[in-house]
């Protein structure tokens, strides 16, 4: 009984004040002096985090700031969020570096290098001052750079701390597209002014006269939330009397009072003049009241030449757009989500992204046809079949009220499954479709539901700072005082056991 209890005796102590054999990576393997006699010796890849900013701009100086110190907090590597590490004046103007390294998981590495699931970052004003935004994100392993593979992999980021609302700016732009000037809204993010390196992804909003609609939500899910990135939102505003022609692709029909004018609901024909009528009501007075006018010209694709080769390179060079079609998007609602539909199809060298709100698919209709009959479904029976040559990867949301009647629901649902056919598009990874049920063909239903296709191409990778990153604190500090008194109170009763065993007669 003595032997037995002096051998737990010795391995409590050992446990305590010895290493722990449990963390050797070679187990039964090692040496003598404890070490792994691998054929090589795993070597920490460094990287660099590098973020640029303007020392000297109103915003720091306003809040009493020094914009010459930056520190970096974060989720390992050595950094903690409780407190940061200054970073170093870098080559570059008004940029700052921090080198850190991360090795093999699992293997025993100097200062904390083992790299965490998902390394986050923050940077900090003189350490006081936290960014606004989502966490920076670094996925690891890494790549060196292609053009210069000896190079230590760099990140730049580009933080901003103190501005928290969008700008919204008007301006007019000559089209020679349309042969005329056009009106455009510019929702510009929070960061905009404040840090002048940072560019951004650009969503161009068709029927741009609704863009205060969605402005609340944009500020809620850019600032509030951090749930996507800043983004340039540009909305072209179209006038109601031409809006079918300008956003309609390919020739077709317009309705037309038989009697009167639409506002005067035909002479008081039409029973129901609102959008949350029935489908039954809505085919009653479309057969009773209204008769199909050819258009004369359409102008949707010079309206997307319009989109393509100037508003595009405008925002390039004055709203820090950056280049490549994977950073353009474009959406809209009806005959707009139509259109957004047939761009990022017929253009995937200028779009990446399309949100097709409740789109008009059934689109064209003959002259003197028979609703909803006679409806033409052209891009899914034939824009589909066409341009289905090598592509860029795109993300495409399509949607629809489940109340807007087969008209709408079944070329919306057609179209996903196409598109889900293609080499190019996977459902739920760049590919959404959605019917609402009880929806119906309403504009700002629409605009309740943005938020999807918004986080969808837009998603921030980091989690957001506040709440979040304060809960990771005191889980940590929690899980460590658990743990820790955990193992002593075990280490304890097991040594006590061995001490009485070892005198008890």
């Amino acid at each position: 009984m003595e032997i037995a209890a002096f051998l737990i005796l010795i391995l409590c102590c050992t446990v305590i004040y010895g290493k722990d054999p449990g963390k050797n990576p070679c187990g039964k393997e090692s040496n003598d002096n404890g070490e792994c006699p691998l054929a090589f010796e795993p070597i920490p890849q460094p990287f660099l985090v590098k973020i640029r900013y303007p020392r000297d701009n109103k915003y720091a100086q306003n809040a009493s700031k020094d914009a010459s110190k930056m520190y970096l907090r974060g989720s390992g590597l050595g950094l903690t969020w409780e407190k940061g590490q200054m970073m170093k004046n870098s080559a570059e103007k008004d940029a700052w570096e921090f080198q850190l390294e991360f090795g093999i998981p699992g293997y025993e590495l100097p200062n904390d290098k083992k790299p965490p699931a998902r390394f986050e970052f923050r940077v900090y004003l003189d350490d006081s001052q936290d960014m606004l935004g989502p966490n920076f994100v670094v996925a690891l392993p890494l790549s060196t750079n292609t053009q210069n593979t000896s190079k230590v992999p760099e990140f730049w980021r580009y933080p901003w701390f103190f501005s928290k609302k969008e700008s919204v700016i008007d301006r007019y732009i000559y089209s020679p597209q349309l042969e005329g000037t056009r009106l455009i809204h510019v929702i510009l993010p929070p960061s905009f002014q404040e840090n002048t390196y940072k560019r951004y992804e650009t969503m161009m909003v068709n029927d741009g006269q609704r863009l205060d609609k969605i402005v609340p939500q944009l500020s809620i899910l850019m600032v509030q939330r951090a749930l996507i990135k800043e983004v340039v939102v540009v909305g072209i505003t179209n006038s109601y009397v031409n809006r079918t022609q300008l956003l309609a692709v390919s020739n077709g029909s317009d309705i037309k009072c038989i009697n009167g004018n639409n506002m005067a609901d035909c002479n008081g024909c039409v029973r129901c003049n609102s959008s949350t009528c029935s489908y039954e009501s809505h085919i009653d007075d479309y057969q009773r009241c209204y008769k199909w006018v050819r258009i004369p010209k359409v102008y949707g694709q010079l309206y997307l030449d319009f989109i393509q080769d100037t508003v595009i390179p405008e925002c390039k060079s004055k709203y820090r757009a950056l280049a490549g079609p994977q950073n353009f998007g474009i959406m809209g609602f009806s005959l707009g989500g139509l259109i957004s539909c047939n761009a990022i199809w017929t253009r995937p060298q200028t779009f990446g992204s399309a949100a097709c709100m409740s789109p008009s698919l059934w689109w064209p209709f003959p002259v003197n046809a028979t609703f909803p009959d006679d409806a033409g479904y052209e891009f899914t029976r034939d824009t589909l079949m066409k341009y289905r040559g090598a592509r860029p990867r795109q993300k495409i949301y399509i949607d629809v009220g489940g109340n807007e009647g087969y008209i709408m629901t079944s070329p919306a649902r057609n179209a996903s499954m196409i598109l889900a056919g293609t080499p190019y598009f996977e459902m739920n990874k760049n590919l959404w479709f959605y019917i609402w049920e009880g929806e119906y063909h309403v504009f700002m239903k629409a605009v309740q539901r943005l938020w999807i296709p918004l986080i969808a191409f837009y998603g921030t990778e980091g989690s957001p700072q506040g709440e979040i990153i304060k809960k990771v604190i005191e889980e940590n500090k929690t899980n460590r005082a658990t743990k820790d008194s955990f193992v002593f109170l075990t280490l304890f009763w097991m040594c006590l056991i061995a001490h009485i065993g070892s005198i008890t007669p």
